[in-house]
């Protein structure tokens, strides 16, 4: 599993070409639109994982820029709604085998502090 496993930032195209959706907005995305989002921002700890990783449009990524992860999500309610939709849709997505929504909701339940609790495949 990969989990535990840092990966080379270089990771992120193959995510890139399999998700078209924004994750905060529920919008479709042209490849060139689309960017990594990390759940825990990079520059407070957040690892280069696929489980810290959503797809998400440039506009919006820089809108929230550091932010922890459950002080962004009060302050936009509506982003919750649209990210269990995003998981929703990609439920059954392998990456390099392992399950993206099963892995990346571990990250954002845990960086919701209590706030909301995302499902999974289940």
């Amino acid at each position: 599993m990969l989990v535990n496993q840092q990966v080379s930032f270089g990771y992120c195209p193959q995510l890139k070409n399999l998700v078209s959706i924004d994750a905060y907005t529920g919008a479709t995305l042209s490849r060139s639109e689309r960017t990594i989002e990390h759940i825990k921002p990079h520059s407070k700890g957040g690892s280069n994982n696929i489980n810290n990783y959503l797809i998400v449009g440039n506009d919006i990524n820089e809108c929230r820029k550091n932010k922890r992860f459950d002080k962004w999500i009060k302050v936009r309610p509506n982003i919750v709604k649209n990210i269990q939709e995003y998981l929703n849709k990609l439920r059954g997505l392998k990456v390099d085998g392992v399950d993206y929504v099963e892995e990346v909701k571990k990250t954002l339940n845990t960086e919701a502090r209590g706030v909301v609790t995302f499902q999974g495949n289940k």
